[in-house]
């Protein structure tokens, strides 16, 4: 589980990550093991967390990541009401 957002009200998870999970050292050994094993890793997350998964994939350049739901363009909490500059942010993180 690694979609994570500050406001309480964004939650897709019953047990949600702790936040940064995505940049602990911990999290990126486990990652960096998945491709000696030629396996995958599967990262859900919100559109808000898209250059946590960059500096992942930077920092893990030869593990495979599958990158799940587009980046999880937010439209809940803090973004309700908020389509097109989700959709600038998202496209913006997602270019990257």
């Amino acid at each position: 589980t690694t979609a994570w957002h500050p406001d309480a009200s964004i939650r897709s998870n019953p047990q949600p990550p702790p936040p940064g999970l995505l940049a602990q050292e911990a999290f990126r050994a486990g990652a960096r093991l998945l491709a000696r094993y030629d396996l995958s890793l599967d990262v859900w997350a919100y559109h808000t967390q898209l250059d946590e998964v960059l500096a992942l994939a930077r920092a893990c350049p030869h593990t495979r990541i599958v990158l799940n739901h587009c980046g999880g363009p937010l439209g809940a909490g803090p973004y309700v009401g908020r389509r097109e500059a989700v959709r600038r942010e998202w496209a913006q993180g997602m270019q990257a």
